[in-house]
């Protein structure tokens, strides 16, 4: 976070999600991963963040004064082996899931009008095995629920991070205390 206490993040009253971008793995042939699945990602990490924020900042579409963007990315996302048609309920299978197993997230608070950095945050927890994405409709398929539960797991903490930024420290609440209440311990002068 921010040390300048300008951009304290207790002073923004609203927040932009942007779309996550997503890197693939130095491996992986970016070509090979199917942009269906890429889709597939962003959106439900971009609907997992914006349910995580929402009742700690309103979401808003456009910039203005006080409203944070949060812009985010998936790094390192990598490709499996082929997968066969067969698998297929409704024709939504990846010709290749979208292995996240070694996947980090990256996440940057700013200013939506200066593009300031507020606070940043990295999550490099590893998924380890059979955190794939096999099908554009993988958050309703319980064989891909460690996907599901990794994005909602990086949601939540990224909730966690912002509850904790959010917090006044003790400094503050006795500012906030000697403003509000002037006359409880004497010093004011009274006519």
């Amino acid at each position: 976070m921010s040390a300048d206490p300008a951009n304290n993040i207790h002073r923004w009253v609203a927040i932009i999600v942007d779309p996550p971008a997503v890197y693939v793995s130095t491996d992986a042939e970016p070509r090979s991963i199917p942009n269906s699945g890429v889709a597939a990602l962003t959106e439900y990490f971009r609907y997992a963040i914006t349910g995580a924020v929402a009742n700690a900042f309103p979401v808003v579409q456009s910039s203005g004064p006080l409203v944070l963007r949060l812009r985010s990315a998936i790094v390192g996302v990598d490709v499996g082996p082929p997968q066969t048609q067969a698998d297929s309920k409704d024709g939504s299978t990846l010709a290749r899931p979208i292995n996240i197993g070694k996947v980090g997230v990256e996440m940057e608070l700013v200013d939506s009008e200066t593009g300031q950095q507020i606070a940043a945050a990295v999550d490099r927890q590893n998924l380890g095995e059979g955190a794939m994405v096999g099908s554009v409709s993988f958050s309703r398929e319980e064989k891909f629920r460690a996907a599901t539960e990794a994005f909602n797991g990086w949601a939540s903490r990224l909730r966690l991070f912002l509850d904790a930024a959010h917090e006044l420290s003790k400094e503050d609440v006795a500012h906030v205390e000697a403003t509000n209440f002037p006359y409880a311990n004497g010093s004011a002068s009274t006519k």
